[in-house]
């Protein structure tokens, strides 16, 4: 059963949003508890409805100065910090793994719902460094990618000039100079949400819009198929993130667009 997305311990994004009301809907519940003589860390659990503890996750709250240049109003911006742990719903562990300013550090463990032994791999400030796999058994056996990112179906270089062709007379016209671009896609591979940013025109309603239709008009790359093949953690499929990041300078509009990072 997954209600939110449980693979969180791999990335290395440089932060990350979370509310800041403990979210409650038809299928989970989750509660806050800050730790710290600032409150400056805070501990996110997260139950199923009928309270079975489902994960925790444990973050940084990022400085004012930094916090401060994020237009998000309804949400923190903090870095992810110490441990993250996955539960399967008999309440047995499913992940567990450690981050260090928002990078993996540490041993990251997976494991089968009976408590055997899965996956153990060691992490270095973000980077691998060691990876062993095992069956139900518990035999040593070759290892698959654990994470597949979020995949355009089609060429990504297509996509691009797209995105700077059409994205160009919107800056131009709000007078924007940079957008950050967030999209949420389902774990079938549907876009389910747009969201935009932009530190120089902050909350400007036409360069939102106009952004977001340019998006939601990506020519259909592939008939009777979605643009976007989800993103899956140990063969599940899931909803992740696709960030973009668009800059324009001296006239020109680029965009980049790095693999898909945790939702």
């Amino acid at each position: 059963m997954t209600v939110l997305s449980p693979f969180v311990c791999r990335g290395q994004t440089p932060y990350t949003y979370i509310s800041r009301i403990p979210q409650r809907t038809d299928a989970y519940f989750q509660t806050f508890t800050y730790l710290g003589e600032q409150r400056e860390l805070l501990t996110v659990s997260t139950f199923l409805t009928d309270s079975t503890l489902y994960r925790i996750d444990t973050y940084r709250i990022a400085g004012p100065p930094y916090a401060q240049r994020i237009p998000l109003d309804d949400r923190l911006v903090v870095l992810r910090e110490g441990p993250t742990k996955v539960m399967y719903p008999n309440g047995q562990v499913y992940l567990s793994c450690l981050y260090r300013v928002n990078q993996l550090d540490g041993p990251f463990l997976l494991y089968y719902n009976d408590g055997t032994l899965k996956r153990r791999e060691l992490y270095k400030n973000g980077s691998l460094r060691q990876s062993h796999c095992y069956t139900p058994q518990g035999t040593e056996q070759p290892c698959s990618a654990l994470y597949q990112p979020i995949m355009f179906n089609g060429s990504y270089k297509v996509l691009q000039r797209y995105l700077e062709k059409n994205i160009q007379p919107v800056l131009d016209r709000t007078g924007a100079v940079d957008a950050q671009v967030q999209l949420t896609i389902n774990e079938v591979g549907q876009l389910t949400n747009i969201e935009v940013n932009s530190y120089s025109k902050a909350n400007d309603e036409d360069l939102i819009t106009s952004i977001r239709t340019v998006i939601q008009a990506i020519p259909q790359q592939v008939p009777n198929q979605q643009n976007w093949q989800p993103a899956t953690m140990d063969g599940v499929p899931l909803t992740e993130v696709q960030r973009f990041f668009i800059t324009k300078r001296k006239g020109f509009t680029y965009v980049n667009m790095p693999l898909s990072t945790p939702n």
